[in-house]
């Protein structure tokens, strides 16, 4: 499900939410966060370097480089505690540096 979508020089960012089904780990994240990036010709940005910084209600930080996949970038992360969090995401395509900055609540 997409939580957020935005606009950064041109290019167009969709952020998808994941719940991962428990492994019995309980100390394996239990979201994935996916970043879709398209060019100005709606064409799908891919060999970038993508990493999120999330900061979560507790005041901590998680640091996240993401894995390719086509278009899209995700990391597994961790959002077990209810609040608000800020996720903020550098994209690093070439010679172009994108950064994106939200706030997510999780119920």
């Amino acid at each position: 499900n997409t939580i957020h979508s935005s606009e950064v020089e041109g290019y167009h960012l969709t952020y998808q939410l994941f719940e991962l089904k428990p492994t019995g780990q309980e100390t394996q994240p239990a979201h994935h966060l996916m970043v879709t990036i398209t060019d100005q010709n709606g064409q799908a940005v891919e060999n970038a370097k993508v990493g999120y910084f999330v900061t979560g209600p507790d005041g901590k930080d998680q640091k996240l480089m993401t894995m390719g996949m086509g278009g899209g970038y995700g990391a597994n992360l961790d959002l077990s505690l209810s609040g608000d969090y800020v996720i903020k995401t550098k994209a690093v395509a070439g010679d172009k540096k994108l950064m994106d900055s939200f706030s997510y609540k999780k119920k």
